[in-house]
């Protein structure tokens, strides 16, 4: 897909939401912030592909606003027809929502994320995240999709989390997803953080400290606008 192994990463908003009034941030809204990855020939890796409505329950609880993945792609000046490939940092529908407009486009997954979605009730929407041409592939542990890009295993917030190391012009880069929420919680600052509502928190400060000791130039979070930049 890209020969010099080496990648813009362009973050485009995915849709929106509100917090449920037992959650913290009760009544704010909360932001879907997906990843394309383009290559120097045009070609585009997609990290996560947003928030989708048509699941009653999530419906009701978080009243999420769609962003559909053509608007928020051509807002990039990306068509759909650019994405080779995919990957989401997991399976909840406000991450891989849109993944049912990737057909024919291989989705990579962690096994243990994909056996949560086909088993554990209310994980995800099978007919939202998939459908008629939707393809994953299953993968175990860190996998490298393309020349510059790597997909690490990062466990914690769910038992099949994800994230993704990124070659770029300027350095190294991380995609997090929701394995570090936000740019507060990288920088040890008070703000929105996941570490509490993770389903294993031994698993998610592992995970944690192990993407710090990666010492990238450039962090990307999935539910923050902002991008950590280094000082060196």
């Amino acid at each position: 897909m890209n020969a010099d192994g080496l990648w813009e990463i362009l973050p485009f908003d995915a849709g929106t939401f509100t917090f449920a009034e037992d959650e913290a941030w009760a009544g704010e809204e909360g932001v879907v912030v997906a990843h394309a990855l383009r290559a120097a020939d045009g070609g585009v890796f997609l990290f996560d592909t947003g928030i989708s409505r048509g699941d009653a329950a999530v419906d009701a609880r978080y009243d999420p606003v769609e962003r559909p993945l053509e608007e928020g792609l051509a807002a990039l000046g990306v068509s759909l027809e650019d994405v080779r490939a995919a990957t989401n940092c997991h399976l909840h529908l406000d991450h891989a929502g849109m993944n049912h407009r990737l057909v024919g486009v291989p989705i990579y997954v962690q096994r243990a994320e994909r056996e949560l979605a086909r088993t554990v009730p209310g994980h995800t929407n099978e007919a939202l995240i998939g459908g008629d041409g939707v393809t994953y592939v299953e993968i175990e542990g860190d996998t490298d999709v393309a020349p510059g890009l790597r997909i690490l295993s990062t466990p914690g917030h769910t038992a099949g989390h994800q994230s993704m190391v990124v070659e770029t012009k300027a350095g190294r880069a991380l995609l997090t997803g929701q394995a570090i929420y936000s740019r507060d919680e990288w920088e040890s600052r008070p703000g929105r953080e996941g570490r509490t509502t993770a389903r294993d928190i031994p698993a998610y400060d592992r995970s944690v400290a192990r993407l710090r000791g990666l010492a990238p130039g450039a962090v990307h979070f999935a539910h923050d606008r902002r991008t950590w930049r280094g000082r060196g």
